[in-house]
């Protein structure tokens, strides 16, 4: 299968061309982006060609599958590129600025049946797969109650990753509510097979005043009535890592799930206790496999 990657400069970009050189049964074949400079130097690292311009890629390479990153206030003309080719692809989330820009263009891809992806690489997680198999095996009953925190460094990492357009709301769509966020409105809407219908939130900028949000907290509910909590910052001021940190009330069993340590630890109403420890995965690198092979 010959793959290609749209605008290559963005942070994660590299776990997918690792992910992807990893597969005997995949060939890079070309990378863009309008930073002539970076696309250079990814495609000197990845052994491939390098374009300035995504659409002259798409004509002259002709690939079997196309990854989308970039601006995100680019990626509905990025998308629409491969749609209008006949390209299935994957998209890094949030696929755009808002929904109404997306909708029109989601409509067309499913009427076509034009294979697509976006990344919300938590369904690809132990965790995520161990819940569900619980679920299924009806030791938890229905999801009541799922609070999602993460909060990481500060917004002036995407400066240094040289992804500075991330402070600007105007190409972003804004700021931790929209990037990481996201993520944890999925996994409810994963977990507990239902739809959010009502949402409300409060964000902050105090802590470095950009013009995007750098602490936001957000309470949803679903169709059968799961109440969510998905709260994300840019905040962090020294912990040396990452923060999963997850508290979910279902109708037999509570559970709480720490990120760093991979520990899930678990009690049900009638009495019984546990505690899982969970296997790290890179799961963008899992999610690029199974999006490949499907």
């Amino acid at each position: 299968m010959r793959i290609a990657m749209l605008e290559v400069s963005h942070w994660h970009a590299s776990m997918y061309l690792d992910a992807v050189r990893d597969m005997p049964e995949c060939a890079l074949v070309a990378v863009s982006d309008k930073r002539g400079e970076l696309a250079r130097l990814r495609a000197q690292e990845y052994g491939c060609r390098a374009y300035t311009s995504s659409e002259e890629l798409l004509d002259e390479e002709e690939p079997d599958f196309v990854f989308i990153f970039g601006e995100h206030a680019e990626m509905v003309g990025l998308i629409s590129m491969a749609v209008d080719r006949g390209i299935p692809f994957c998209v890094e989330k949030p696929a755009g600025l808002c929904a109404s820009e997306l909708k029109p263009l989601a409509e067309r891809v499913r009427s076509e049946g034009l294979f697509n992806a976006v990344c919300y690489v938590y369904r690809m997680t132990p965790l995520a797969e161990l819940l569900l198999r619980w679920r299924e095996e009806g030791k938890t009953g229905r999801f009541t109650n799922c609070r999602f925190k993460y909060v990481t460094g500060p917004p002036s990492r995407y400066v240094d990753w040289r992804c500075e357009w991330m402070l600007d709301p105007e190409r972003s769509g804004g700021g931790t509510t929209i990037n990481l966020s996201v993520h944890y409105v999925d996994l409810l809407r994963y977990l507990t097979g239902e739809e959010v219908v009502e949402a409300a939130g409060q964000f902050s900028d105090q802590v470095f005043k950009e013009k995007i949000e750098d602490h936001s907290v957000l309470l949803l509910r679903t169709s059968g009535g799961t109440i969510g909590q998905v709260e994300t910052g840019y905040t962090g001021a020294g912990c040396p890592e990452d923060r999963d940190h997850f508290e979910l009330m279902t109708e037999e069993r509570e559970m709480v799930f720490e990120g760093r340590e991979g520990r899930l630890r678990w009690w049900d109403r009638d009495g019984r206790r546990g505690e899982e420890v969970l296997p790290r995965v890179e799961p963008r690198a899992e999610f690029v496999r199974r999006t490949l092979k499907a």
